[in-house]
């Protein structure tokens, strides 16, 4: 591995070690400590923002831009109004479905980029997105905060869920919100292209993978669960096709990621 890993990791771990820590909560002391010490304390633990798969006792919320944790916060709350006022049943045609329809326009500018890092690595996969968040403005500025979830996978598989999910600024034009995701996409798959041997082989449901180590989604986990029992598989499907995983709306184009905005759409 890379001389960074050796560097930011050798000062913390020399008087604590991750593989010892036998409970939830451990290491859940561990992983906010460590994280203030790596980045100066200039990324701290919250807990402001609850989002989808957040659990008090095996997570952790670590704030990186605090200036858009509120829009982050009030958008996931009315997404959730949005859905929960809809019918358990939606019949088609019928005004509940053009709503669904009008709603993905603005919910989509909803992006999240998941990590699947092996239980034994996850400080090492950690210190080294602290490093990259650090060293570059852009980051900075469009990660608003990341989760970290304390797992021991070996007893207690769960593979629906990344162990650590980035959630991305909210922009108001689509078109800005893809190109934020795609560069975001672009800098953290090169920044981490060493640490793809720590992946844990699992793909979080609804995510489309970008690397081993990696995969992005848009609109959250459980919104879609929710949006699935509601229209059912066949309408939801509709919505997000399996050719992309189901992570993104029918109307996107994968290239537009992995290409630097090449999409066609408009605003």
């Amino acid at each position: 591995m890379g001389s960074s890993e050796h560097t930011v990791l050798s000062g913390f771990q020399a008087k604590n070690n991750w593989g010892e820590l036998t409970t939830l909560t451990d290491r859940c002391f561990y992983l906010r400590r460590y994280i203030r010490s790596l980045s100066d304390s200039q990324i701290r633990s919250s807990s402001a923002l609850h989002p989808g798969g957040y659990h008090d006792d095996t997570s952790d919320l670590f704030i990186v831009n605090e200036d858009g944790l509120d829009d982050l916060s009030n958008y996931q709350d009315n997404i959730l109004h949005k859905i929960d006022a809809l019918p358990t049943n939606i019949k088609f045609p019928s005004p509940a479905w053009e709503f669904i329809q009008q709603s993905m326009i603005a919910m989509s500018r909803e992006y999240k980029i998941h990590l699947q890092v092996n239980e034994d690595y996850i400080p090492t996969v950690v210190s080294r997105l602290v490093e990259l968040i650090r060293a570059d403005e852009f980051l900075q500025k469009h990660i608003i905060c990341f989760k970290c979830r304390v797992v021991f996978q070996r007893e207690i598989p769960d593979f629906d869920r990344a162990v650590i999910v980035i959630y991305l600024a909210l922009l108001e034009k689509r078109r800005e919100a893809r190109n934020m995701c795609c560069n975001v996409l672009t800098r953290l798959k090169e920044g981490l292209a060493e640490y793809q041997g720590y992946a844990n082989g699992y793909v979080p449901i609804y995510n489309y993978p970008v690397s081993d180590l990696m995969s992005f989604i848009q609109i959250g986990t459980d919104t879609k669960f929710k949006l699935k029992r509601i229209l059912g598989e066949v309408r939801f499907n509709r919505l997000f096709p399996a050719k992309f995983y189901q992570a993104l709306l029918l109307d996107e184009k994968l290239e537009y990621y992995f290409k630097g905005g090449v999409g066609e759409e408009e605003d």
